[in-house]
């Protein structure tokens, strides 16, 4: 209950009472401490030597399910005190550090309400009463009594394992037989069957130091079942600690051994012991087959749910559930029976499905393959602390640590609840990524990459997330709706109003009252990384993807905090404030979208080519934007060059032997290779490739971009005039040494009259085309329009038909010379190379200066046309 990130004594959710007490007061009336007018009864701490040996309540059927029956108010009564016990790190050292170190189960439940023989049933067979023996009256399986005959007779797992050749074994330390290997409960496992393979496989005793050499020298089964000996089974009154120091031998001979990468260890218990859980296990519906007992005789042949009951530990050691890490899904002992049908399907492609899990367990406990990330590359197992050997006896080596703890309580006194003093547990401060369907029960931080949902007021924000995943502001909680899986409504523990009623998430990021809030799905999601994250959804509509969740248990005052008023303008809600949510919004799905991307190399490449195709296809067909080709080209270039070069070049390493002949191979212990390591890695390479790509075929979308080729000539034209003189002279232009002052004389003389957008005189472009016709006559062969068309310093000439010039239009008497859109549509429509040639043509006689105005290059063209009777 003090873990940090799991369901435990901070759990957000937890039930009230009518007198708005909630459960973890439980009702004591020995007790001299009130609390709304209850004298109640707290979780008490087990902090010496002595609670290691301590009972906890009744963990017999009856007790257990009229303890379920009375919604877990009237636990102490029915229980006992002790029940309501606990053990903090102090107390169990090395299963917290395994629960740091691998992940934890803290929604894995007893399949029965029940002590321990019929819980190991269905853990072994998979349930306590097969649809042959249902009549809905009694469990075949329901107490200890299963010990006694007449044995069982249906199929267990393991021989469902041994008809499909699936090897399995159960390792029992030789010293005891106690209540713990279920097979010996079953007729065909008996002596007198002589079921030789089922018996060797099931019953053989093996010592610990056997399991652990099968396990250095890889020659496990491939399934096997370990079994603790009494002495270190945790049951009362045998520590805890003696339990530990059992499981961290087997979980050290796994970690170390031979296979460890492809190897998975799952913990579990059998049943509750009697302790108090303030979590009510989600039971099936009246009625359902296989799942209650319609006459039950241990309540008066009344109706009574065969489970599941209480929560139980639960572990799963393996590379692929390393780290801090919480499993939430609903589970039960037939979730590993299930996991084991998932696994054999997926190693060997054979369907073992099991047909004594009744469909409920099916539909409503998971397989628990959820709480593995196959994704995981880096297979180095977590070590975990060792643990001292309990005390033995000399003689026959038999763990004598349950007398010397019994012992120590005879002469110091079995512990009792802190009466007049009772303080409420603390609980660790941190937090724990959820893996899995998630549950009520915490606090959740809803984050995708460097942002955090984060309540501001009464609207959601994103921002960067808190590292200690301490802010209230985000942290927030689910609100189951009874029935439904994977659906929650998704509260804000920080925003309250003035009445103390809590707010709720809208679907458009805003807070509303819960009672009118949407209700959300939680569906498993690809797009985080490792495959461990979520998509939320509204009516079937994508709202957040990729969200991980991390459980919390914060340092905070959970006390209701200063109401916050809508009234009032925020800056949040400015558009400025908008734009920048809406930024980080983008920025968080663009960083979700590359980590989705990361390991798909050859689909990434596939896609940066076909876009680099698509852009030569626009550049080839529209002849246009070289300048950008040309920028695009090089910066590829670059990288390339980047991509293929070495981070470290050993070549340039300083040669600190003179008789150093050049580069040999390593040949001490102590040398080695140095790896190549790129200066731009690969998706690094990638990423800047496909972003110039993509900007760059952007670009061809506007003509805006389409920089003239000759741009250069142009800019050094307006910053050295003279020296382009001097270049157009050498080149045979129509400007010489002779005319220079006289060509100024008519620049300047016609200056003005060039400049004017109106063109008040009718004969501007009369003149200008006869200044063109004569001196291209002067410097070349005899003007021809039709025979130069092509030529490189041709005018412009006529098209052969009209209706190639202007679509429906007539030139003479539909085009308006004084209309700004008739002279754009004459434009639109002339040849590139006529325009060219005009352009150039008037630059070269220098008439005046760049640009050439729109309005004076129709003139020119239409009276030319006119002149020439074209």
């Amino acid at each position: 209950g003090t873990l940090a990130g799991v369901r435990g004594f901070q759990d957000p959710n937890v039930q009230m009472k009518k007198n708005k007490n909630s459960i973890f007061l439980q009702a004591d009336k020995n007790s001299p401490d009130k609390v709304n007018n209850e004298t109640i009864l707290m979780p008490w701490l087990l902090s010496t030597y002595e609670g290691q040996c301590l009972t906890g309540g009744s963990n017999q059927r009856y007790e257990t399910v009229m303890a379920w029956n009375s919604s877990n108010e009237n636990t102490v009564e029915i229980l006992g005190v002790n029940s309501m016990s606990y053990f903090d790190r102090s107390g169990i050292p090395f299963y917290y550090s395994l629960a740091d170190n691998y992940l934890i189960g803290d929604n894995y439940k007893e399949s029965v309400m029940a002590n321990t023989c019929p819980n190991r049933v269905v853990y072994m067979a998979g349930t306590t009463m097969p649809e042959r023996d249902y009549n809905g009256k009694n469990i075949p399986v329901e107490s200890n009594s299963v010990q006694n005959k007449p044995y069982m007779d249906w199929e267990t797992f393991p021989e469902h394992l041994e008809k499909h050749n699936i090897t399995w074994r159960i390792w029992q330390n030789s010293l005891d037989l106690y209540d713990s290997n279920a097979l010996s409960w079953f007729e065909q496992y008996q002596p007198k069957n002589n079921n030789t393979a089922l018996i060797e496989k099931a019953l053989t005793f093996f010592s610990l130091a056997e399991f652990q050499k099968a396990c250095a020298n890889g020659t496990l089964p491939q399934i096997s079942w370990v079994i603790s000996e009494q002495q270190l089974s945790e049951h009362p009154p045998w520590l805890p600690n003696s339990g530990e120091y059992f499981i961290s031998q087997v979980s050290k001979a796994i970690i170390t051994g031979k296979h460890a990468n492809s190897t998975a260890a799952i913990i579990n218990y059998d049943e509750s012991g009697g302790f108090f859980d303030h979590v009510d296990p989600e039971v099936p519906a009246f009625g359902t087959p296989y799942t209650w007992v319609l006459k039950d005789r241990l309540f008066k042949n009344q109706p009574a749910p065969v489970g599941p009951g209480p929560r139980v530990p639960f572990f799963i050691i393996s590379p692929y559930t390393k780290g801090k890490v919480v499993f939430s899904e609903n589970s039960d002992h037939t979730s590993t029976l299930l996991f084991l049908e998932q696994w054999v399907l997926a190693k060997f492609q054979i369907n073992i499905t099991f047909p004594l899990i009744s469909k409920w367990h099916r539909e409503h406990m998971s397989d628990l393959v959820n709480a593995f990330d196959f994704t995981e590359t880096n297979l180095t197992m977590n070590l975990l602390p060792t643990v001292k050997k309990p005390q033995q006896n000399v003689f026959t080596k038999v763990f004598v640590s349950s007398e010397l703890c019994l012992t120590s309580q005879h002469f110091n006194g079995i512990p009792t609840p802190p009466y007049k003093n009772q303080t409420f547990p603390s609980v660790e401060a941190g937090f724990r990524t959820v893996r899995g369907y998630p549950l009520q029960g915490r606090f959740f931080t809803l984050e995708s990459g460097k942002f955090s949902l984060t309540t501001y007021k009464y609207e959601v924000q994103l921002r960067p997330t808190i590292i200690k995943r301490n802010d209230p502001q985000q942290l927030f909680i689910f609100l189951e709706t009874y029935g439904e899986k994977n659906r929650f409504k998704i509260k804000s523990l920080k925003v309250k109003n003035e009445t103390g009623k809590s707010y709720c998430l809208n679907f458009d990021l805003n807070l509303v009252k819960c009672a009118i809030a949407p209700i959300w799905d939680f569906k498993m999601s690809e797009e985080v990384e490792n495959n461990q994250g979520y998509e939320i959804t509204f009516q079937n509509k994508y709202f957040l993807l990729g969200i991980s969740l991390l459980m919390q248990n914060p340092t905070i005052n959970l006390q209701p905090s200063t109401p916050i008023s809508p009234s009032g303008v925020d800056s949040s809600t400015t558009t400025a404030a908008q734009i920048q949510r809406q930024a980080q919004w983008t920025q968080m799905r663009y960083q979700s979208l590359l980590d989705y991307l990361t390991p798909l190399t050859t689909f990434r490449w596939t896609t940066t080519v076909a876009l680099f195709f698509l852009y030569f296809l626009r550049v080839f067909t529209a002849q246009g934007w070289y300048i950008i080709t040309y920028a695009l080209g090089i910066y590829l270039l670059n990288l390339f060059l980047a991509f293929l070069t070495p981070k470290i070049d050993p070549s340039l390493e300083l040669d600190t032997d003179p008789n150093d002949e050049g580069m040999s191979l390593p040949t001490k212990g102590n040398d080695e290779f140095k790896p190549f390591i790129r200066r731009l890695p690969e998706f690094k390479f990638w990423h800047a490739c496909t972003r110039a790509v993509t900007l760059a075929l952007l670009c061809t979308t506007t003509r805006a971009t389409d920089i003239p080729v000759f741009w250069p000539i142009l800019l050094m034209n307006s910053t050295n005039q003279s020296f382009w003189e001097e270049l157009i002279e050498k080149q045979g232009s129509s400007i010489n040494a002779d005319k220079d002052n006289k060509t100024e004389k008519n620049f300047e003389e016609t200056k003005s009259n060039f400049e004017l957008p109106t063109f008040d005189e009718d004969n501007i472009g009369i003149k200008y085309w006869e200044r063109i016709r004569t001196n291209w006559t002067a410097n070349h062969e005899p003007f021809n329009p039709i025979l130069h068309r092509h030529s490189t310093m041709s005018l412009p000439s006529s098209p052969k038909k009209q209706s190639d010039l202007l679509d429906s239009s007539n030139l003479k008497s539909n085009f308006n010379l004084n209309s700004n859109n008739d002279r754009k549509k004459l434009l639109q429509h002339i040849k590139k190379d006529h325009y060219d040639l005009i352009y150039k043509n008037i630059i070269s006689q220098r008439s005046f200066s760049e640009p050439v105005p729109l309005d004076f290059l129709v003139k020119v063209l239409v009276h030319g046309w006119e002149k020439e009777g074209l």
